[in-house]
């Protein structure tokens, strides 16, 4: 893994020998006794303190054991360093060139054996000149070696003794994990809002203060950047918390960075860790990926994945995490792309350029992160994102539906602040609005002061970019760079006049003006209820219905229908979400039903109900892609969809699908009117292949060696009584044709059947 620099750089400030310690150390249970390289004591209560020991002043030792990454290696001779350490890391001077390989190997403190030879990440895209921390576990020494074109440059450089100890809350928190990768409920620095996963906090991996003067934030989150941390593997649950404190050291106290270069790290086991301070609700510069820090979010996982999978667990976490911080910010396909332009030098991508909003480290950066194996799990994880991502907008559509049906970006610009809750309100903060919940109600409202609205200032009155607007309990102003808000309850209701009634009700209690704009003329009587038309929306009531509003590509359909005189009729609720970042609204009789790909589409109430029996659009029928068609036969109707053809036959009241091959049969055989009739059941899968029966009788079976075939009748019946597909006869190869003599025939994958006129019968030939 590497980072990049921060502006101060505070290794000139260390000495050789001389330990840094995090906090003040003490004599803990596990530090007993101990000493550091140093000669100083362990530190203990999940303290951490660093020794940095020049290695051309340290003694050469013959080893033995290869690495997995280098077994060129085995018995090479090594730097050897004596002291109680947990991890290690090494730095060398800018003048020389980089080593092509820093390796470390710990000694267990409790048995003396020598464990294997750890690779650390190397930060050789930017000008750091320093390697990653390893984990090495609890060990009695280190021995160190670097190479450089296969020459041992282990004396250039300088060794940095990392030793973590055990804080009390650490083993509470490796055992309050679920079992489903993702830890319990924890207090938060800050609390995220509807919908983020549960994570281990700063305060509570006992992380130590930084200068938030020295973080910056982006003003919208582009994409989510995966990163390995590298070293070992073999950690244990309740050290997890001390490798992620003897990082932030490292970062902090060794390369001085302005805190934890990553925004969130998740262990082998699916715990989450919040990672960079000021918040997860934010969208903080991180230090992980040179030249896309800004509009990132660095997720890493510890361990080395060059070589092994990341574990079901902590890939799981990481979907969830990556789900929340772009569903909350209003980004619904983690397959689409952003624009960056990057200037920075040293960089895989400079220029202007599209990326996706899930990359890996090495897609911009010159490094093997997050390692071989794990970059191949990429795509199953990037599925998995878009699992949660479609979960999320099910669960907690209120502010996306307030944001897009309020315009979007174009409206409200991008979130700074993701979904929270702030005194009575849940808020998401934009750079060019507000959008609220309280009291069950959510609104979008235009706002300059998006930074700065407090609770205490009620919702926005009126939908305004300009530098004064009125909220429930004053005014704001922006003046001079300087906002001021003066109290005075305001009374009048959002842009009111002229709007009364029920539909009057309905528009000030869902946010007047703000949601639907000014009104465009006086509410009038239309098919036995009452409409008044909005900038943005139409408001219809009937006294079956109640108030709702109409608006966007659905309420243009609604409008190209007839209205509340289509047969739809009026509508019975507001736009809602949908999978896959669609939308249905349901009238009294049906539902309009919009997607990117299929547009509006209304569907009618027999096929609704079927289609919704099913799974609606996360069935396999997924999106309606036509209008209905109720010409069929007996009154019947039929309604494309993307995954096949529904039908309802009215005169029995049934409703079936046809798809894929034996809706080509189907539709070849002329539907409803043709010798098949309307479908009388579901495809019904039996061994190798599957079959949909139909009105005369007849059926259609499919295996994926014999194609789509109709049996009919007479050979139906005896094919049955024979075993059907599992008789010597198997599946149809033809439908049924006549031979050169004339006669009925139809071919089998064991034969033929041959129908006999003058015995009214059915005659099987082997094939031969």
């Amino acid at each position: 893994m590497s980072f990049e620099k921060s502006p101060l750089n505070r290794r000139t400030l260390l000495k050789v020998g001389a330990v840094t310690p995090f906090a003040a150390a003490g004599v803990g249970a596990l530090g007993m006794g101990l000493a550091l390289a140093d000669d100083s004591p362990a530190p203990s209560g999940g303290d951490t303190a660093v020794v940095d020991r020049d290695l051309a002043r340290t003694n050469t030792v013959e080893t033995q054991g290869a690495s997995e990454n280098n077994p060129e290696l085995n018995g090479a001779a090594a730097k050897h360093v004596a002291g109680y350490v947990t991890m290690a890391a090494a730095t060398w001077p800018a003048d020389i060139d980089a080593p092509d390989v820093v390796e470390f190997q710990g000694q267990d403190i409790n048995t003396g054996d020598w464990g294997d030879w750890l690779s650390a990440e190397l930060m050789t895209d930017i000008e750091e000149n320093a390697s990653e921390a390893v984990w090495v576990g609890p060990s009695s020494a280190v021995n160190v070696r670097a190479f450089r074109d296969g020459i041992d440059i282990s004396e250039q450089l300088t060794a940095h003794l990392i030793t973590t100890s055990e804080s009390r809350s650490d083993v509470r928190l490796a055992s309050s994990g679920s079992g489903s990768g993702i830890t319990r409920i924890l207090p938060a620095t800050v609390t995220p809002g509807t919908g983020a996963p549960t994570f281990i906090t700063r305060e509570e991996w006992s992380a130590g203060t930084v200068n938030t003067s020295r973080l910056s934030y982006a003003k919208e989150l582009k994409a989510i950047c995966i990163h390995h941390t590298g070293g070992s593997n073999t950690y244990t649950a309740a050290q997890s918390p001390q490798v992620v404190r003897g990082m932030f050291t490292y970062h902090t106290k060794t390369l001085g960075w302005a805190d934890l270069g990553y925004n969130v790290v998740v262990d082998k086991y699916g715990q989450i860790f919040e990672g960079r301070a000021g918040g997860l609700h934010r969208n903080v510069a991180g230090a992980h990926a040179r030249g896309f820090n800004t509009g990132s979010c660095g997720i890493s996982v510890m361990g080395d994945y060059m070589d092994i999978p990341v574990p079901t667990a902590a890939l799981n976490a990481i979907a969830t995490v990556a789900a929340w911080k772009l569903a909350s910010t209003f980004t619904q396909d983690v397959y689409g792309t952003e624009t960056w332009t990057v200037t920075t030098s040293n960089v895989k991508r400079s220029g202007t350029f599209s990326m996706p909003h899930l990359f890996a480290h090495r897609d911009v950066n010159y490094t093997d992160c997050p390692g071989d194996t794990y970059y191949g799990q990429l795509p199953k994880l990037r599925s998995l994102v878009q699992q949660k991502l479609n979960g999320f907008k099910e669960r907690y559509p209120e502010h996306l539906v307030a944001y897009v049906n309020g315009g979007g970006r174009g409206a409200f610009g991008t979130v700074t602040h993701v979904r929270r809750a702030e005194g009575a309100y849940d808020v998401t903060r934009l750079t060019g609005g507000l959008i609220l919940t309280a009291g069950g109600r959510t609104s979008a409202h235009k706002s300059a002061f998006g930074a700065d609205w407090t609770s205490a200032w009620g919702r926005p009155l009126e939908s305004t970019t300009g530098t004064t607007q009125r909220f429930e309990n004053g005014t704001a102003t922006r003046a001079n760079g300087r906002v001021t808000f003066t109290p005075q309850k305001n009374t009048t209701s959002p842009s009111a006049e002229g709007v009364t009634g029920a539909i009057g009700a309905f528009y000030v209690s869902n946010g007047g003006a703000t949601e639907f704009g000014a009104p465009q003329d006086a509410e009038f009587r239309i098919d036995g209820g009452y409409q008044q038309k909005f900038a943005r929306s139409t408001i219809s009531w009937h006294p079956a219905t109640g108030a709702y509003d109409t608006r966007n590509a659905i309420g243009n359909k609604w409008d190209s229908l007839g209205a509340t005189g289509s047969r739809l009729g009026f509508p019975t609720s507001r736009e809602r979400v949908l999978s896959d970042g669609g939308f249905a609204q349901s009238f009294r009789n049906g539902q309009i039903v919009w997607s990117r790909a299929t547009g509006a589409v209304t569907v009618s109430e027999a096929i609704l109900h079927y289609w919704n029996k099913l799974g609606a659009e996360k069935s396999w029928l997924k999106y309606p892609a036509r209008d209905p068609f109720a010409g069929l036969r007996n009154g019947g109707s039929s309604q494309f969809f993307q995954g096949g053809i529904v039908l309802h036959d009215a005169k029995n009241g049934k409703t079936f699908a046809v798809k894929g091959a034996i809706r080509g049969v189907y539709v070849r055989e002329n539907f409803e009117r043709g010798s098949l009739g309307y479908p009388a059941s579901e495809e019904v899968p039996v061994k190798g292949g599957v079959y949909q029966a139909f009105e005369n009788g007849q059926r259609v079976y499919w295996s994926r060696a014999t194609g789509a075939r109709i049996i009919k009748n007479g050979f139906l019946t005896y094919w049955l009584h024979r075993g059907g597909e599992k008789s010597t006869l198997g599946f149809p190869t033809t439908d049924e044709f006549k031979d050169s003599r004339g006669r009925i025939v139809q071919d089998f994958q064991g034969g033929r059947l041959t129908w006999d006129p003058k015995r009214r019968s059915v005659a099987f030939t082997r094939r031969s």
